[in-house]
């Protein structure tokens, strides 16, 4: 998919955990999304709604590249792939992030399918699919 961002996304239809999804986004040349604005997010979900696997069945939803800062509270999160801290723009759920993952080693960000692909924070460990976005094709 392409976009007037100078970005390419893709959805990647494999059935893993955030950091091996944070792996395959790099073999591919890209890194697991960010999300920076209420425009990027429209397109985004777009895309998702009109993906053709059923995104729905995956238990994390879609993996994008967002941690807690401090993985022993879900207050501050950043962008995994420069360390940039999450400010303006973010699209949390109701009631997120909620510490979804502490309990098993830390929280990742992933686009929830039941909740119109808004933010939720997920087990790292849970699988699910992964957004991975480049400047090239991906």
């Amino acid at each position: 998919m392409r976009s007037n961002y100078d970005y390419a996304w893709d959805v990647e239809e494999c059935y893993v955990s955030d950091s091996v999804g944070h792996e395959k986004c790099e073999a591919l040349g890209g890194s697991l999304a960010k999300i920076l604005s209420e425009d990027e997010s429209t397109i985004i979900k777009n895309f998702l709604n009109q993906a053709t696997l059923n995104l729905k069945t995956y238990s994390a939803g879609v993996w994008i590249g967002g941690r807690p800062i401090d993985e022993t509270i879900d207050a501050d999160w950043e962008w995994v792939s420069d360390g940039s801290k999450i400010t303006g723009f973010d699209d949390w759920g109701d009631d997120k992030p909620d510490s979804a993952g502490m309990y098993r080693g830390g929280s990742c960000l992933a686009l929830s399918p039941d909740e119109d692909w808004s933010w939720h924070d997920q087990d790292c460990y849970t699988d699910g699919v992964i957004l991975c976005e480049g400047t090239g094709q991906l």
